[in-house]
């Protein structure tokens, strides 16, 4: 499977950015984690900037492996009925 890079978000509002109050959606400082599957329904998980190994150390993300490819193939079961 093909890894695409996610881009690094900025920090800072431009100088002519109305003043709030704002909500954040995502946070901007911290890890980025990204749940992939392929066609075949096989999986991976990232970081912003690479697929992760099993071994690999990303703040224990290896605890969540099992529920997010689960969320995951969730989610694209209901894209493919609802379209």
């Amino acid at each position: 499977m093909r890894f695409r890079m996610f881009p690094k978000l900025t920090t800072a509002l431009p100088g002519d950015a109305p003043e709030g109050p704002y909500l954040a959606l995502e946070k901007i400082h911290g890890a980025q984690l990204v749940v992939g599957l392929d066609a075949r329904g096989g999986g991976r998980v990232g970081k912003r900037k690479a697929w992760l190994d099993a071994e690999d150390p990303f703040f224990g993300w290896q605890m969540l492996r099992a529920e997010l490819g689960m969320a995951a193939r969730a989610i694209r079961e209901i894209l493919r009925r609802d379209g």
